[in-house]
């Protein structure tokens, strides 16, 4: 996911994406690619909770609080950089023996 971002490439976003959370992926991507520009994350940490877990084990939802370094580049240029918190959301189900991202959203608030 974020040598995609970084790289403007959708053919990188890899089988553990399915479903929305890749579609939303290959949009970010290609709108990216539009501008011209790409999004490089620099992970400085996560603190994550199960807070669904589905009683035959094939469904999890996760809460995520990220601390993250967003830089924006053009050409492979740093343009911008800003340090924020954000939080997700996660949907991940077991398919074919592994597990899959299935919803990845970023939210006000948990």
């Amino acid at each position: 996911m974020e040598t995609a971002l970084a790289e403007n490439r959708p053919d990188l976003i890899d089988e553990s994406f399915v479903g929305y959370a890749h579609d939303k992926l290959v949009s970010q991507v290609e709108e990216q690619k539009k501008s011209g520009l790409a999004t490089r994350y620099v992970d400085h940490g996560h603190q994550v909770s199960a807070t669904f877990y589905s009683p035959e084990g094939s469904a999890v939802q996760l809460q995520d609080t990220a601390q993250l370094e967003i830089q924006l580049l053009d050409a492979g240029k740093v343009v911008s950089s800003q340090n924020v918190t954000r939080k997700y959301i996660a949907v991940v189900t077991v398919v074919e023996d592994s597990w899959k991202v299935r919803v990845l959203d970023g939210v006000q608030g948990f």
